[in-house]
């Protein structure tokens, strides 16, 4: 019987064995909101929780959206985050196509150093009242501010 070296990981859904290069890790943010941080016009992810999700690199949209789904109920969008670019700037994931544009922005940041790649998943339909893709503020003296996120 053969040892697994501690940089091998089982895939626990196929039970076979991988190398740590083999696979995308990223953090997937959901069942929170992007909103404004006081005091500045930044904008920041609040609540909800935040998982690590580690999959074949040559896994499937369709795969990983099953995989994040045994996450979170209910249909849902896949955004990641092209770093430095702040929190309006999220990158749509909806086809093998985007996937493999988010596996490239993957490979990218490991060459550069330790690879940071952040994902969000929000719902498809958002609640009535809430909006995800262009939330608005309003500050302490009443003055509304509307944040509009760019589209890729």
């Amino acid at each position: 019987m053969s040892q697994m070296m501690a940089s091998e990981t089982i895939d626990s859904e196929e039970g076979m064995v991988s190398s740590p290069k083999s696979r995308l890790k990223f953090t997937c943010s959901y069942g929170g909101k992007i909103l404004p941080r006081p005091g500045d016009s930044n904008i920041k992810y609040v609540g909800g929780e935040t998982r690590m999700v580690a999959v074949p690199r040559d896994i499937k949209f369709s795969e990983v959206m099953k995989k994040l789904n045994s996450m979170v109920e209910g249909d849902m969008i896949l955004k990641y985050q092209v770093i430095p670019e702040e929190l309006d700037a999220l990158v749509s994931v909806k086809s093998d196509e985007y996937l493999k544009v988010m596996v490239d922005e993957y490979n990218r940041l490991e060459c550069e150093a330790s690879p940071k790649l952040r994902a969000f998943s929000f719902p498809m339909s958002p609640m009535v009242g809430e909006s995800q893709v262009n939330p608005v503020h309003v500050d302490a003296y009443g003055n509304e501010r509307r944040f509009k996120f760019k589209q890729y």
